[in-house]
C-alpha cells in the first residue's frame, strides 16, 4: 500500500503556498490531510 506524502508549509510554492496561507489564515494552521491533498492543488483547492 502506498502512501501520499504530506507537503511541508515551509517547502511549498506557488499555487499550494497560497492556498496553504488562505487555510493558515482561516484555522490557524495547516491540517495533515491538507497537506497530503496539496499532491494535487486541485483538490486541495
Amino acid at each position: 500500500m502506498s502512501r501520499l506524502p504530506q507537503i511541508v508549509t515551509e517547502s511549498a510554492t506557488g499555487e499550494v503556498q497560497e492556498l496553504f496561507n488562505s487555510v493558515q489564515k482561516k484555522l490557524g494552521m495547516v491540517p495533515n490531510m491538507m497537506r497530503a491533498m496539496a499532491n494535487s492543488p486541485g483538490v486541495l483547492e
